[in-house]
């Protein structure tokens, strides 16, 4: 994971926030974080995870942000197709621009 999100740092060439579903006493929901940070874009990784935090389906967008649906960690890490469709996905998302690196394909 930690080669990953530095080829996803890498690729977009800054340094995005990174976040992860916790249920403690001092988290913060997904829609208080778009909202509070005013994000316009927010990454999932896989439909496990997009399942947690949106329920049924994903939407298009959450308040100010993008929902961009991509594979998960594990399908990144072991299925060069997922990595393809990562890169694309990020393209089509405007979150990387095209001709940009593909790194770690």
């Amino acid at each position: 994971a930690t080669l990953l999100a530095n080829d996803v740092v890498r690729a977009l060439g800054i340094v995005p926030v990174w976040g992860w579903p916790d249920a403690g006493a001092g988290a913060v929901e997904l829609p208080e974080a778009v909202e509070e940070h005013l994000f316009t874009a927010v990454a999932i990784f896989g439909d496990g995870l997009a399942r947690q935090l949106c329920g049924a389906g994903l939407p298009a967008s959450l308040k100010t942000a993008k929902l961009v649906a991509l594979p998960s960690v594990q399908d990144l890490q072991q299925r060069a197709d997922a990595r393809r469709s990562l890169w694309a996905t990020l393209c089509r998302s405007g979150m990387l621009q095209m001709g940009s690196t593909q790194p770690g394909g």
